[in-house]
């Protein structure tokens, strides 16, 4: 096995290993004494033990340090010691004295309990659950003797997995067909962390993930790049595991890895380990006793339990090293400084620097050096004359180190009711599950919680307030100190109706337009998913879709369209286009045509006044939209149905982050994207009344507009010369793209808008896509029939390590087919493995000429490509339905 460090690791581990494998001892119901003053003795003790309790609980509340030391151990042991010696715990079996409770004594859990320092935090937490039991019980017991000499009572010290609150069971998860995966939703009582537990026995990964609802729309304006600086000095040493590496390191040495991002409002941490790498670093081979426990998913494996136990120090007593944050803030530096060439970095601030200031989106979410000191200079303190320059390290260059706002953001945000853990592991649920609570159980629950630092902000407070006061620090307002800020619509109409020519870094020429919407979480948004309707027919590519005919002339590489952008109060609908050169030359006609397409859109509604059998009523035709929504639902249900479990990783990361949104029907976590109510035609209706010219932002990037930024004309009939945007070049703020912008003229915008009103009519060639006609529907197995079934089997014989004989029963090989036709050869191997109604196939041409010369391969390249551009139309619902070719 894998030998962990430090040493002691590995010593609790298998102690770990020990509690879970050893049977739980014998549940004893009622406590009765042997003489009447040794009832009354047992009272009194008991009423004593009880008021100790309270009065250590309560010191220790004044005194939360103590709850780590050796005494409160002490104490907790010898309370029990006291409370059991006195009496004689039996199963009550006499039918003839009815108990008045059925409180059960682990005496097990119970030291376990005090050895990790939860004893009376345990005790009072299900206090309150002992009694509505005991309540229960009473009312149900059908007769009760006032002179009985039993004397039963409710404990209170239950194991701890037992307090938890399981919100649901694998039971009533919906699950594709294939996924042999079990899952749980738990809640941790002590801090009210969810957690969703997946218990996976085939899997060589297992991996953990913690969402924070926390991001840079939380930094505060003197700090930007805050939440991302925070994320980057989690890694870097906590209480327990203090050396910098040591996380990376113990990860690294059990085959695994770990990364993190920084979102909006959102950041997610998260690992992976090899629960049976001890197989490739030379383990001794009495360590091997626990891999076949592992693998039966008997016990936790010693990866997962020592990576999720450093992880969860993240969260519980991160160091926040101030003699490490100078060289973290460069790092973050250079982050910044790599991404300044970037036209995706770039195109993302520029849609930032559209929006209302006054927002949250507008904020600078990867910060630098300046920011995150508020005003300090890296290349402060240059050595001279040093042949390598290096700089000295100056506190802040000049600013301010931002450990006091690192440790303010994280005892805010970083609290269990703000959080969502996701475990994947080989062990059973109800390992996983002891094994979050010993992890997670201690986590702060809010922001008001007594935490690690409280004493050490007084301090750091006193010493900024001296830095300002000095003059040496810059200080910064209320409202610059504010993590939310004030605006309520980041895109009003002054900041949308306008149409922007961008200068990239890359050669690329592109036409996107941005529509402001909803947020998907919005009820109109979620339940039936209209957005869903639209992005797939604007980026449809069948014969006489919008792809199809700008395709056909020439001036479009790729168009794609949908929901690029989700935040808490509004999303973005995005219409792209990769343009040709010819394209671009011809982009006002590629918008005409956009918005022609709209317009065909809108045309396929019912009218407002249509009654609801003319909707689509029973008994009545359908409306198309309907017919596209209903499509829809039936592919994404198939291809759930169907779905193979993913990487554990990306897996655990993803559903730590969807928990959020299922945080009250977790069962539908794995369900929930693909789930669409019946089409609602008002609210799709209102919809496409947003995909509207006065509510766009349309952005060209065009690398041969760099030729006229010395020229301050334009010639577009669709800029409009104002007061307040003139035609002069601009810089973005933080990545220097280079930009113009105009507001989009009046009469251009009533043209856009006026597509199918009778004014101006549709392109002809422009039609909405036929049905669908290969979406399955008969998900039989042929495997199943008998004439199909395979006989023929193949079996082998091999030896494993313990000189074992293993007989395994290989698949049938392929069989040949008969065929008419003259050098084809067919094979055919019928699964039975798997179990999925998939098919594959694999066309194998053979030619002399493809390799006879360089032109021949050429050639060969520029028809295949052909080929697969001619395709894309007559493919495309084949591709939708799910069969893929390349």
């Amino acid at each position: 096995m894998v030998n962990l460090t430090p040493k002691e690791e590995k010593q609790q581990s298998r102690q770990h290993s020990q509690h879970q494998q050893q049977p739980p001892q014998q549940n004893l119901s009622t406590i009765r004494m042997i003489s009447p003053s040794k009832r009354v003795l047992a009272v009194l003790t008991f009423a004593y033990v009880m008021t100790v309790s309270s009065r250590v609980l309560a010191f220790a509340a004044k005194n939360p340090s103590l709850l780590n030391s050796s005494y409160a151990v002490k104490r907790g042991k010898a309370m029990f010691s006291a409370f059991s010696g006195f009496c004689r715990v039996q199963r009550q079996n006499d039918l003839s004295r009815p108990s008045l409770g059925s409180g059960k004594i682990d005496s097990t859990s119970i030291r376990r309990q005090c050895d990790s320092v939860r004893c009376f935090n345990s005790m009072y937490s299900s206090e309150g659950d002992g009694k509505q039991q005991q309540q229960q019980q009473r009312r149900s017991a059908t007769s009760l003797s006032s002179t009985t000499a039993a004397i039963d009572i409710q404990t209170a010290t239950t194991p701890t997995t037992e307090a938890t609150k399981v919100l649901v069971d694998d039971s009533l998860f919906l699950k594709p067909t294939p996924d042999t995966r079990h899952y749980r939703s738990i809640t941790l009582p002590s801090n009210s962390l969810q957690v969703l537990l997946v218990s996976d026995p085939k899997t060589d990964i297992e991996a953990a993930s913690i969402h924070v609802k926390a991001g840079h729309f939380n930094d505060p304006r003197t700090r930007a790049g805050l939440a991302h600086f925070h994320e980057h000095m989690l890694f870097l040493g906590t209480k327990k595991y203090p050396e910098e590496n040591e996380y990376e390191t113990f990860l690294g040495t059990n085959g695994g890895s770990s990364n993190a991002y920084t979102d909006m409002e959102d950041t997610n941490y998260y690992f992976s380990v090899n629960p049976l790498n001890h197989k490739n670093n030379g383990e001794e081979e009495g360590d091997a006793e626990n891999e076949a426990d592992v693998e039966e998913g008997k016990v936790v494996s010693k990866a997962l339990y020592g990576a999720l136990d450093r992880f969860s120090q993240f969260f519980k007593h991160p160091l926040f090293d101030s003699s490490m944050m100078d060289r973290e803030l460069r790092a973050i530096n250079s982050e910044y400084i790599n991404a300044i060439t970037s036209d995706t970095w770039r195109n993302y601030a520029l849609l930032k620097a559209s929006c209302d200031a006054d927002h949250s989106f507008s904020k600078f979410g990867c910060g630098n050096y300046n920011t995150l000191t508020n005003g300090g200079d890296m290349n402060m303190g240059k050595k001279e004359g040093s042949e390598e320059n290096e700089a000295v390290v100056v506190e802040g260059g000049g600013g301010t180190i931002p450990r006091l706002e690192v440790v303010e953001f994280w005892k805010k945000h970083y609290v269990g009711k703000n959080m969502k853990l996701v475990v994947v592991g080989k062990a059973h649920l109800d390992e996983l599950e002891k094994l979050v609570h010993e992890c997670f159980s201690d986590v702060r629950g809010d922001s008001n919680d007594p935490s690690p630092f409280d004493d050490a902000l007084e301090e750091m407070k006193h010493e900024r307030q001296q830095l300002l006061f000095a003059g040496t620090a810059n200080g910064a307002t209320d409202k610059e100190m504010e993590e939310v800020t004030t605006a309520t619509t980041a895109f009003g109409s002054s900041q949308l109706g306008i149409i922007r020519e961008v200068i990239p870094v890359a050669e690329m020429r592109t036409l996107k337009l941005l529509f402001g919407f909803p947020p998907l979480d919005d009820a109109m948004m979620n339940d039936s998913k209209p957005h869903r309707v639209l992005s797939h027919l604007l980026g449809h590519e069948s014969p006489g879709s919008l792809h199809s005919l700008l395709n056909e002339e020439g001036y479009i590489n790729g168009l794609s369209s949908g929901v690029t952008l989700d935040v808490s109060d509004f999303s973005m609908f995005s219409i792209t286009v990769s343009l040709t050169p010819k394209g671009m030359n011809e982009r006002d006609k590629i918008i005409d045509l956009i918005f022609q397409y709209i317009s065909l859109i809108k045309q396929s509604l019912p009218s407002p006044a249509a009654s609801e059998e003319e909707k689509g009523g029973e008994n009545h035709h359908t409306p198309v939209l309907k017919e596209y929504h209903d499509e829809i639902r039936r592919i994404g249900q198939i291809n759930f149905d169907f779905s193979e479990n993913g990487d554990p990783t990306s897996f655990a990361s993803g559903m730590a982050r969807r928990l959020f949104k299922y945080e009250e029907n977790p069962q539908e976590i794995l369900i929930g994207p693909i789930l669409m109510e019946n089409l609602d035609f008002d609210i799709t209706q209102k919809l496409l009344e947003l995909l509207h010219p006065s509510n766009a932002l349309i952005t060209i990037t065009d690398p041969d507009a760099a030729a006229a930024i010395d020229v301050d004309s334009n010639d577009s009939s669709m800029y409009q010369d104002t007061d307040l945007m003139d035609s002069s070049w601009q810089q973005e703020k933080w990545y220097g793209a280079k930009y113009r912008q105009k507001e989009i003229d009046p009469q251009v915008m009533e043209k856009w808008a006026s597509y199918g009103s009778g004014k101006l009519s549709i392109d002809s060639r422009l039609k909405l896509p036929e049905l669908n006609k290969f979406i399955a529907t008969d998900f039989s197995l042929r495997c199943d029939d008998d004439d199909n079934r395979d006989t023929d089997s193949i079996t082998i014989t091999s030896t494993n390590g313990d000189d074992t004989n293993v007989a395994t029963t290989m698949p049938t090989p392929p069989k040949l087919l008969p065929q008419d036709l003259p050098g084809v050869r067919m094979h055919h191997k019928m699964d039975t493995t798997y179990r999925v109604p998939k098919t594959f196939i694999k066309i194998h041409l053979t030619s002399p000429n493809v390799y006879k010369s360089p032109r021949s391969m050429t050639l060969n390249r520029l028809y295949e490509k052909v080929l697969n551009d001619d395709l894309t139309s007559f493919v495309y619902d084949a591709r939708l339905a799910g069969c893929h070719y390349r």
